[in-house]
């Protein structure tokens, strides 16, 4: 939380948003109320599914008050997960965001992130803007943003093969 403005918020309701959004693929959200799920009970559930695609939506926070921007993170090796993580790179990067670049995660370290290790699909983790930064902040909390965003992410997903 930043400011009192919860991530869990801003990123519910835009996962929300692209379900609604979505047009020809179905979506199921991993939460769908204000009730926090494990990262291995999403990835369970993704891989229980038999998903054709995982896309986690975040947003980042630093104590550098300058970081800003959107990043797309890929599990090291997917070369599907790779091209999937730049496409959304591409699009995401709207109304003045800063591009911080696809990141690759990795299974140990500060680069480890559970969700794109273990889920058994091509699997990218979305970080939309940083809590932490001012522009990034006024931008996460503005509705139509959030609308703008979720309709990109929603056009990817009905656009992307095998998602």
């Amino acid at each position: 939380m930043r400011n009192g403005i919860k991530e869990k918020d801003i990123v519910l309701e835009i996962a929300k948003l692209v379900k609604t959004f979505v047009q020809i693929r179905k979506v199921h959200l991993t939460r769908r109320t204000d009730v926090s799920s494990k990262l291995r009970d999403r990835v369970r559930l993704a891989n229980k599914l038999r998903a054709k695609c995982f896309i986690s939506i975040h947003c980042n926070g630093s104590e550098n008050k300058k970081a800003k921007g959107v990043e797309v993170w890929y599990y090291k090796g997917s070369k599907l997960g790779k091209q999937i993580a730049g496409l959304f790179q591409e699009r995401l990067c709207i109304w003045g965001s800063s591009d911080r670049g696809v990141r690759k995660a990795y299974a140990k370290g500060k680069r480890k992130i559970y969700v794109l290790k273990h889920t058994r699909m091509p699997a990218i983790l979305i970080e939309l803007g940083f809590l932490s930064s001012s522009f990034d902040r006024r931008k996460l909390c503005y509705a139509e943003w959030k609308r703008v965003v979720a309709k990109e992410i929603a056009e990817l997903i009905d656009l992307l093969t095998p998602c």
